[in-house]
């Protein structure tokens, strides 16, 4: 049997085994045991001043690094100051793995009455997350957490939450019983592929276009596939565009590029073009997509979309 470790020290230890280096937010009372071994596992914590700018500090480091990014929140309002930034992740689709604090597990779900800063959080980010879950018993911590990490990094990425109560922080247990892998160990090397044919049929359509445009969105940036995005509108000779959240992906002064925010030249551009490629973004609402003049006849114009998600 091991040393008998707390649910704070297996957190970390989960959080190590997932490449975790730095975490966002502010903890209180129910992270005690999790904050004294901080040192011992090469953490850093960045101590925000409220635990909106954690959760939004956290998503713009996500961003930057291209790794999912940690934010913690203390029980009841401190859970719940996080909101803002979730959903900018939710929205933007930013892989953010949320903790937070919650009461005692005999006392919650339901609430006894009475009880200080209980709230239903797992149904408060329910709407705003892709997997809202508490944990309920010390050796889950680790099965719950590769679960948030996979659905965070599957498909469309997005936020996770996970509500630890403070009496699973306390608890003590021989890790031996809840094992810990690498990330390695159980994540997909790599995203599946796309449908041989369907990517022949868009090449032949691109190559045998006259007036290409290719447009970016933020899944470009989530891939690093920039220079690859990048050579295929300089062999396509192609007009280029980026969404907002992808601005960067296309130099803002390539002789060909058409800034989001000049509307008119981008507008026209795209309704002069005979095929169009969308490459890692939906066909939203701020990239003009499906207003006057964008959409041409259908007989003259092809659109061509490439994205993670298959509802996009």
């Amino acid at each position: 049997m091991s040393q008998p470790m707390t649910g704070g020290e297996l957190l970390l230890k989960c959080l190590q085994a997932e490449g975790v280096s730095t975490l966002f937010g502010i903890l209180d009372g129910s992270f005690n045991t999790f904050l004294a071994k901080l040192d011992e596992y090469n953490m850093r914590f960045v101590n925000s001043r409220h635990e909106a700018a954690a959760a939004h500090m956290a998503e713009a480091y996500a961003r930057v690094t291209g790794a999912p990014a940690v934010v913690i929140g203390g029980i009841g309002p401190g859970a719940a100051n996080m909101i803002s930034g979730v959903i900018t992740a939710y929205a933007e689709g930013t892989p953010l793995i949320v903790f937070s604090g919650q009461r005692r597990r005999n006392i919650i779900y339901p609430d006894r009455g009475g009880s200080f800063q209980n709230v239903r959080l797992i149904d408060l980010f329910e709407p705003i997350t892709k997997f809202s879950v508490g944990v309920r018993d010390w050796r889950r911590l680790p099965e719950i957490i590769r679960k948030a990490y996979r659905i965070a990094l599957n498909g469309r990425p997005g936020p996770v939450y996970i509500e630890i109560p403070e009496d699973v922080m306390r608890s003590t247990g021989d890790p031996d019983t809840a094992p810990v892998w690498p990330a390695a160990g159980y994540r997909a090397a790599q995203p599946a592929a796309g449908d041989p044919a369907l990517i022949q049929a868009a090449a032949e359509m691109l190559a045998g276009a006259e007036r290409p445009f290719l447009h970016a969105g933020v899944g470009v940036s989530w891939s690093g596939a920039w220079e690859e995005f990048l050579a295929l509108g300089d062999y396509l000779s192609a007009g280029l565009s980026a969404s907002l959240a992808a601005r960067g992906v296309v130099p803002e002064d390539h002789p060909r590029y058409f800034h989001p925010l000049n509307r008119d030249a981008l507008e026209r551009a795209r309704s002069e073009a005979d095929v169009d490629l969308v490459v890692g973004g939906r066909i939203g609402e701020l990239d003009n997509w499906g207003k006057e003049l964008t959409w041409r006849d259908p007989a003259e114009q092809k659109t061509i979309q490439i994205d993670v998600d298959p509802l996009a």
